[in-house]
């Protein structure tokens, strides 16, 4: 008797220390990113709604943007921040018909260590139309 309440004791304890170190190795799921007013569900955004947001936002205050790929239909532009650089609204605002517009290789660093490790989130993919 005394073995087997021994037994359950140290079965239980293996357990729950299995469950923990498995719920402390979750990785949390990754940060999103989204462009400031303009809902995550529309399929395009105005060339006006998207350069008056003049930049990217991430879903976890913890991190901060510290680059990003803007392709506005076939051109490429780089920022080195969270920001719309100057050639990324020139470009927006050229748009005469509706194209496709996607945010890519996002880097985002913990804003308590900017050296910490990076994330990389998801890119985002919309239309932008002239109206």
């Amino acid at each position: 008797m005394k073995k087997s309440i021994i037994f359950i004791a140290v079965s239980l304890f293996m357990f729950t220390t299995a469950v923990s170190y498995g719920q402390l190795q979750k990785k949390s799921a990754d940060p999103t990113v989204t462009i400031p007013g303009v809902s995550t569900n529309k399929r395009s955004v105005s060339k006006a709604e998207l350069v008056s947001a003049g930049k990217i936002t991430i879903s976890d205050s913890r991190y901060k943007i510290t680059g990003f790929d803007l392709f506005v239909g076939d051109q490429r532009f780089s920022s080195t921040s969270d920001k719309l650089t100057p050639q990324m609204k020139n470009a927006i605002n050229e748009v005469s018909s509706t194209v496709d517009l996607i945010v890519c290789k996002i880097t985002a660093v913990p804003k308590n260590q900017p050296d910490g490790n990076p994330v990389y989130p998801k890119e985002v993919r919309t239309k932008v139309s002239p109206n």
